[in-house]
Formats: C-alpha cells, structure tokens, sequence
C-alpha cells in the first residue's frame, strides 16, 4: 500500500479525476487501464517517476496521521535531500539515475467470468507498460498464471498485484530490474524485466498497466492502487 516511500500514485475504483476506472471487459483485447478526467473522459492511467517540481506538478507524500496528534510525525515528506540547500520537492533528473531503484506496485481486484462453453477456459493478466500506450517491446512486467475460469455457471473472483524493481540511468540509457506478483493466492517468482527497454531520458520514465482476459466472456478488472515507491 501507499506509505511514506510512496512518491506517486493513483487510486481506484471511482471515475473522476485521477480515479483508476474499474474495467468490464467482453473480449479478449489487451487494454490500457484508464482514469477520469474533469471533462469526464478517460486518459491511460499513468505513473510518471518525478524528476522534479515542475510548476503545479505535486510529488512526494505525507503522513495519514494528523501531525498535531502525534509528536513523532513533524513534516511531509518530499525525497530524500541531496544537497545542503536543496529546497523541497527533492526529486531531479538525477534522483533515479545512476541505477538507484524505485518500486512500481499495481494491486486490486479481478472477476473472470464464467465461459459459455466447456471446453474453454477464461483467464486474466495483467502487465506493466514503459510508456502510455500498449508496444510488444515496451512491456516490462506480466502476470499471467494463477486465476483461471472453466466453469459454465460460476464466475471467479480473486485478488492480484504485480510489482517490479526497477534501476536506470543516463550512460546505458536502459531499463532493467526484476518483477514479481500474485495472482489468484499464485505467486509468480522474481523474474527479470521482460524487456531491457530503451529510455532516453529522466522524464521518459512513464508507466501504464495493462489487462487481459482470456476468452469472449471477459470479466471485471479493478486497481485500486498504482503506485511508484522511491526504494
């Protein structure tokens, strides 16, 4: 869950700005998770890993408990501080370079529907995206076994989240790192990155997850929580 390590994140479900939307599928199309808009419309749900205060942008995080009912609690937090005169936000274009990781975390919900035929068998997964938009060879991360439907009358519910570590830096200009999750109570072991993904720069460090049902039937998709934690 979302703590003080917690530099960006988005929530769900709900439909306004910056909810992640619960999804209703009926196919078996990879689709981007999505959140509301002021103007009511939908936007692929991003997390930018910040590089910096850039005019209104808000990073870092805060405490969930008052700061007047706990005297261990004094400030928000905001990165950690670099240089003696550093001013917060503490978050720069060097702050996740140079191989220092951050912690990419999708968590929620998912309901496979039941299949109309016996001899088909609905799934889900989800994956992790560099980037706003779905590319085979910008895929970092994917959970695919553990929740499964075969049944005729009965849909499937269980619980899912998809984490991966993740390191780059300006010299190699590449994404590396290991990733690992549960699906259905089925864990999926660290695994590296599905793709050692080209990224040229600091504020090109943009992340969009993904879902995916097995058959026609589809099912329910809901994140509740997409975050990047600095490590």
């Amino acid at each position: 869950m979302a703590n003080l390590n917690t530099v960006s994140a988005l929530f769900g479900p709900g439909t306004g700005r910056f909810q992640i939307n619960a999804l209703t599928l009926a196919a078996t199309t990879e689709t981007l998770v999505v959140m509301g808009t002021d103007a009511g419309t939908t936007t692929p749900a991003t997390i930018v890993v910040p590089v910096g205060n850039t005019g209104n942008t808000l990073v870092g995080s805060g405490s969930p408990i008052e700061f007047n009912q706990s005297g261990a609690v004094s400030s928000q937090s905001y990165g950690r501080k670099v240089g003696v005169f550093t001013e917060p936000p503490y978050f720069s274009a060097t702050t996740f370079d140079s191989g220092r990781p951050f912690l990419l975390r999708a968590a929620g919900v998912v309901t496979v529907n039941k299949t109309t035929v016996t001899t088909v068998t609905n799934s889900f997964s989800i994956s992790l995206y560099n980037g706003a938009a779905i590319t085979a060879t910008y895929k970092i991360a994917t959970l695919a076994a553990g929740l499964s439907n075969s049944s005729t009358t009965a849909n499937v519910t269980g619980q899912f989240y998809l984490e991966a570590l993740v390191q780059w830096d300006s010299t190699t200009q590449t994404l590396s790192g290991i990733y690992d999750g549960n699906l259905g109570n089925t864990t999926t072991t660290q695994t590296a990155l599905s793709n050692a993904v080209a990224v040229t720069t600091a504020s090109k460090l943009i992340f969009t997850p993904t879902v995916t049902f097995g058959h026609a039937e589809g099912g329910v998709a809901t994140i509740v929580e997409f975050a990047v934690d600095q490590i």
